[in-house]
């Protein structure tokens, strides 16, 4: 099928589009032929097979998984939704579309668009249906932007979306892949290319983007949702410190509450955080919001910290520095953290409940809790000689 084309379109402005999409579905079938992982349907779009080397197979498993979870974790948030709609940009011979028809998970309707140029879409005009856009799906980098926070700025600027989180491959390994699965993946073939395939997986990533309702004011610039970045650490500190300070009201136990733990795991965020523990897969993360390239937003979610050694009380995980800048407050920043924190502990699979505390004369936030579906947990408060702690708790 793919050398047909390549013929018909060969002098056109789409020449070059769809020579690129005939080599990427011919590297993604090598990568299948070799079980880094399984896809059916790819052999219908490639007359030749031909085999690539270990880092491409690497760099298409790692698309595949990335791409897999978002639409998994996706499809899981609207599970009770009437109607979910799919939009694949730049689909080129993807067979994402297949895939969801054959392992019928979604009992919903689902509609799919994929857009790309003449030759891709006359290829497999029959094959599909489009509808409405719900999802978007972005994996190609522009080179020009250096951070995270330079790419989400630029995806929101053309995009107009309120929300913006972003994870590149060498993340998507880290996060998604258990220390069984990065084992299976070494006994693939032999591979020695470790830093040039580290290099290749941080010039690719996927954005999550939303635009749920949130209560943003008209004059409100949309947040970027990021994980956190070596060089946020002093706005993070900074932003924790005074939030938590403004509810001190005299209290030495608060302010020494504060310095606690500005002294424990938010002296080095990275490693409190973001490191794994052993070779298992990550169970921890630690995020910022970001306004106009400002830090007004962070929160952080790990396993909860318990001397009990039950099966139950290690599938916990506490949800903790919950903090917004007072500039922004009350505009829906805090909830998208949340939401931040959810996603992430459902998807790593972990964990079946979420737990916190909080400052009793923090009331806004409690309020935030109980709006989110947090169960208050009054036998569980524990109160100081100058202030109180509330729990709260929420099952997945």
């Amino acid at each position: 099928m793919a050398s047909s084309i390549t013929s018909e379109w060969r002098g056109t402005s789409d020449h070059n589009v769809t020579e690129t999409a005939f080599d990427a579905v011919k590297c993604k079938l090598s990568a299948v032929t070799l079980g880094y992982f399984q896809d059916p349907f790819l052999r219908f779009f490639v007359d030749k097979p031909t085999r690539r080397i270990p880092l491409i197979h690497r760099g298409y498993y790692l698309r595949h998984v990335a791409i897999a979870r978002c639409v998994e974790l996706f499809l899981s948030q609207y599970a009770t939704s009437s109607q979910v709609n799919i939009v694949s940009l730049g689909a080129g011979f993807d067979t994402l579309f297949f895939r969801l028809l054959d392992q019928r998970q979604f009992s919903s309707t689902l509609s799919f668009t994929e857009v790309d140029c003449d030759a891709i879409v006359d290829a497999k005009t029959k094959l599909l249906n489009d509808e409405h856009v719900r999802a978007g799906l972005a994996t190609c980098l522009l080179p020009r932007y250096r951070t995270a926070a330079d790419h989400a700025r630029f995806f929101l600027a053309l995009g107009h979306w309120q929300n913006c989180r972003i994870l590149d491959m060498n993340g998507v390994f880290k996060a998604c892949t258990t220390a069984e699965e990065k084992r299976r993946l070494a006994s693939q073939e032999p591979f020695d290319e470790f830093a040039d395939w580290m290099l290749c997986n941080a010039h690719y990533a996927i954005y999550l983007a939303d635009n749920q309702d949130q209560d943003w004011t008209a004059g409100f610039e949309p947040a970027i949702i990021r994980s956190f970045q070596h060089e946020d650490l002093a706005a993070v500190r900074s932003l924790f410190e005074s939030t938590h300070l403004e509810f001190a009201k005299g209290s030495r136990a608060v302010r020494q509450f504060v310095a606690n733990r500005l002294r424990g795991d938010m002296l080095d965020v990275h490693h409190a955080f973001q490191t794994p523990k052993g070779t298992e897969i990550l169970t921890s993360e630690f995020w910022v919001a970001e306004v106009d390239g400002e830090v007004v937003g962070c929160i952080g979610v790990k396993p909860l910290d318990t001397a009990s050694t039950t099966q139950e009380d290690q599938h916990i995980a506490e949800l903790c520095r919950l903090s917004v800048a007072s500039t922004v407050r009350r505009r829906g920043l805090a909830s998208a953290l949340v939401r931040a924190v959810e996603t992430f502990t459902a998807s790593c699979g972990a964990f079946n409940e979420i737990r916190l505390e909080t400052i009793g004369a923090m009331e806004g936030a409690q309020q935030l809790y109980r709006s989110l579906g947090y169960v208050e947990q009054v036998e569980s408060e524990k109160q100081h000689s100058s202030f109180k702690l509330v729990r709260f708790q929420k099952r997945l």
